[in-house]
């Protein structure tokens, strides 16, 4: 009786496995690539801080160019405060087999202003993705700086 009930619940499981719905990976890349575009434009209303907070989940990791690794999303908020700009254009995003786990990689702006005007960085990034509750949230930040550093 015991071997019968679990050839049964085997049966079922596998049963489960197979009826689930392909999952649609150009689909779920664009999902992607959109909410890191979401990202951005929350990032040029709110600024860098107030965008990060929303986008990264709780066990963050930033992984700055010039500095220590950054864990957690309140210590990496933190990190993020200031009075700057900070924009990226993404080119590009993939996501893994289920979807549930993607990256995108991009090209970033930041602009400070100055007294003498603004001052401006450009640079790379990547960023690692997870879905959680059915939202692309980051789970890494990190970024190179692009152009040459100052003397």
């Amino acid at each position: 009786m015991i071997m019968a009930r679990m050839c049964l619940l085997v049966s079922i499981g596998g049963l489960v496995v197979a009826c689930a719905a392909p999952v649609n990976l150009e689909a779920e890349r664009k999902s992607l690539l959109a909410a890191d575009v979401r990202f951005d434009e929350l990032s040029g209303e709110v600024g860098p801080a107030d965008a990060f907070s929303k986008y990264l989940v709780d066990d963050a990791l930033s992984l700055p160019r010039n500095g220590p690794a950054v864990r957690g999303l309140e210590n990496i908020v933190k990190s993020l405060a200031g009075e700057y700009s900070l924009r990226w254009t993404p080119q590009d995003a993939d996501v893994s087999g289920n979807a549930d786990m993607g990256y995108t990689w991009g090209r970033w702006l930041l602009t400070v202003d100055t007294d003498s005007g603004a001052l401006e960085r450009r640079g790379k990034y990547l960023n690692v993705w997870v879905k959680r509750n059915g939202e692309w949230m980051v789970l890494v930040d990190m970024g190179n700086q692009a152009d040459p550093l100052p003397e």
